[in-house]
This record gives C-alpha cells, sequence and structure tokens, in this order.
C-alpha cells in the first residue's frame, strides 16, 4: 500500500480504489474517495451489519486487513461513471464484490435468505393491523376519489418492453402442479341471494354519499358559487311552496335575532377600534 496517493489534488480528481481479501487476493470491494488510506480506516471501524463490515470482520478475527489497490484516478465529473464500470466488470467475473449497490450512489441492492424470506412471511401474517378489518366508508371513499382520473397508461415502448421479457418463459413442474392444484379446488361461487342484493345496494349507496359529502366539503367554491338569475328564481318558487310549522318559525326568528345582535356587537367594536386610532 506504499504506492498509495495520499488524496487527491485541488478536488479536481479522486480515486476508485478497491479492497482485496489477503487469502485468496480477490477484489472484494470498489469505492470512491478523495482519500482512500482514511477510507480504508472508516471501513476497518464500521459497526454496520453489512456483507462487507461482516467480511471486515471475519478477517479481522483472524489477525487480518484488506488490502487497499487503486483502481483508477479519475475525474471528479466522472466518478460515477467509473465507479459503476469497475463494479461491472468484476461482478461478470464473478469476483464475489460485496457491494451494496451497483456504485454511483445508486439504489441499494438487497438480497434476502429463503430464511429471511420465510421470517418476513410470517411475520405479515401475524402482525398485519388490517388483517380481518375492512376500511370503512369514508376511508374506501377517499381511495376512490384519489384513484379517480389516474388511469394506468403503458406507452407502446412499455407494452414491447413487457411482452419481449414475457417472451420464451416456461413454469416449472413445481409452478404448474400449484396451479392445477388450484384449478382443482376452485369452487363455483353461490348464487347472491335477494338480502345479499340489497346489503350489497346500501353499501354501494352509502359510499356514493360519502364520496359527494368529501367532494363538496373539497370545493373550493363552497359557499362562493355564482348563482344565475334562473336558479334564484327557481329557489325562489321553491321558498314561496314552503309551509313553516310556528316552532319552525320562532327558531327562525330567534336565529336572526342572534345574528343581528353579533353583526351589531362586531360594529361597535369596530367603531370603538377606529376612535382610538
Amino acid at each position: 500500500m506504499d504506492n498509495v496517493p495520499p488524496h487527491a489534488e485541488n478536488g479536481k480528481t479522486t480515486f476508485i480504489y478497491a479492497l482485496v481479501d489477503p487469502f485468496t487476493m480477490q477484489i472484494r470491494y470498489i469505492g470512491k474517495s478523495n482519500n482512500p488510506q482514511h477510507r480504508l480506516t472508516s471501513h476497518l471501524g464500521d459497526r454496520g451489519n453489512t456483507p462487507k463490515t461482516r467480511w471486515i470482520k471475519s478477517l479481522k478475527e483472524e489477525g487480518f486487513i484488506p488490502e487497499l489497490i487503486i483502481l483508477e484516478m479519475v475525474s471528479i465529473s466522472c466518478w460515477q461513471e467509473r465507479e459503476i464500470y469497475w463494479i461491472t466488470y468484476y461482478r461478470k467475473l464473478d469476483t464475489s464484490l460485496v457491494n451494496g449497490t451497483n456504485g454511483g450512489n445508486g439504489p441499494t441492492i438487497i438480497i434476502f435468505t429463503d430464511e429471511t424470506r420465510e421470517k418476513i412471511r410470517q411475520r405479515q401474517l401475524t402482525s398485519n393491523p388490517m388483517k380481518g378489518k375492512k376500511a370503512s366508508l369514508a376511508t374506501r371513499a377517499k381511495m376512490s376519489i384519489a384513484r379517480t382520473g389516474k388511469e394506468r397508461i403503458f406507452s407502446e415502448e412499455h407494452r414491447e418492453r413487457l411482452r419481449q421479457a414475457s417472451l420464451g418463459q416456461k413454469h416449472t413442474p413445481e409452478h404448474n402442479a400449484k396451479i392445477g392444484q388450484g384449478s382443482r379446488s376452485w369452487k363455483r361461487p353461490q348464487r347472491t341471494t335477494p338480502e345479499q342484493k340489497e346489503v350489497s345496494h346500501q353499501r354501494s349507496l352509502a359510499l356514493r354519499r360519502e364520496k359527494y359529502r368529501l367532494e363538496k366539503l373539497n370545493d373550493p367554491l363552497r359557499g362562493n358559487r355564482p348563482v344565475s338569475e334562473t336558479t334564484r328564481l327557481h329557489m325562489s318558487e321553491a321558498a314561496k311552496r314552503k309551509i313553516f310549522t310556528p316552532e319552525h318559525r320562532l327558531n327562525i326568528s330567534k336565529a336572526q335575532k342572534e345574528r343581528q345582535a353579533r353583526e351589531k356587537q362586531e360594529r361597535n367594536r369596530n367603531t370603538l377600534w377606529e376612535g382610538r386610532e
């Protein structure tokens, strides 16, 4: 490691480095750093739980550490491309890289073992908070509003890629057996009774009412929507045909008096503040 440069000069260049297994002399990790020696020290002190940290820990338990080599000195403007190139190159050589990404600060690649997948599946079966529950009418209405008008439309290019990806795919014998077993165990659904149809109809009506209520609440013109003269005439004629009971008239009168009292109090307060100014 004596030929390793200490750091990049003037911030214009950086280094693509590799960590080498001292037993097999294979490259196991590739990264980028302006100061490779300092980065190696950082790797040795990393206490995370990743393939890289587990590999370094296994070496330290044997009394060894990875060897550092410089693969390339590159311009700071193109280091992502070069790091991706070197990681791709050594992965094709099957050197068992422990990198968690494809390089260039790309997305993390998480590979679960069969045991981990089974643990996740069992946890989801037992700890799913929505298991055995149904969404409320308000939640279902909100979901319906969110999906309204959002149709998944695939371009012709996307459709062609999907078609090409599915060409030549064949099911394994185990998969075919599962499909056959599922087909044999399928039962024809029973006919819906009139009572079930009525329950479904009432639920649909309730869902539509809730959706309409939410749309009205979220209407930006709520309370300020302009009314045409024709509509005003219809409203006036409808109001004339209304018949109010004495109790209803008393409630209307009481509400009007309270509103007038509040308006008067507000005017007096504004007059008082104007006089102080």
